[in-house]
């Protein structure tokens, strides 16, 4: 078996442990979306005004609803209307302390998958999704019949990446500085 035979024999062993990377990068990335979207709408100094706010409320209302012998329909109002907010509250922290808990195993997990033996082939830092795709691509193409040929076009298309992106990110500047 010649180095490209054995090379291409372990990428195919690495592509299943790159799906399940990839998929692992994708749940990462909903939870992270989730606790933006909540953040938006719970955080900052507007969740501390409405939960102190909510809180007095609440205690009116319960406090209406023992004293007041008289009409308790206010005092219910209040309490139910302020208790829902609370709730809500408490529910965003718990679901936000979830998703964390969920990004940290998750990223266990992929920990995880780059120190599978299946990957002992490839150097450390491109034992990644992407990285096994792109060599998987290079040698498929013909691009590449070794190890070395296959990093040298990955580093250099990661370079061109990189390059691409900063020029995005300078014109992008110059456009808002009216350049």
């Amino acid at each position: 078996m010649n180095e490209r035979e054995k090379l291409l024999q372990n990428v195919k062993g690495a592509i299943p442990i790159a799906n399940q990377m990839k998929q692992i990068m994708l749940e990462i990335n909903q939870s992270e979306d989730i606790i933006e979207r909540k953040k938006k709408f719970w955080g900052g100094y507007k969740a501390v005004i409405i939960n102190f706010f909510a809180i007095i409320f609440f205690i009116a209302g319960i406090s209406d609803l023992i004293n007041e012998p008289g009409d308790r329909m206010q005092g219910f109002i209040a309490a139910l209307v302020s208790g829902t907010v609370i709730y809500g509250y408490i529910m965003y922290l718990k679901r936000v302390k979830n998703e964390k808990k969920k990004i940290e195993l998750l990223n266990q997990k992929h920990i995880e998958l780059e120190r599978d033996p299946a990957l002992s082939w490839l150097p450390d830092q491109y034992r990644c999704f992407s990285c096994i795709y792109m060599i998987s691509e290079y040698l498929n193409n013909g691009r590449a019949d070794n190890m070395k040929e296959a990093l040298n076009l990955l580093e250099e298309d990661i370079h061109r990446l990189h390059m691409r992106d900063a020029a995005a990110i300078g014109a992008y500047i110059g456009a808002k500085s009216g350049m």
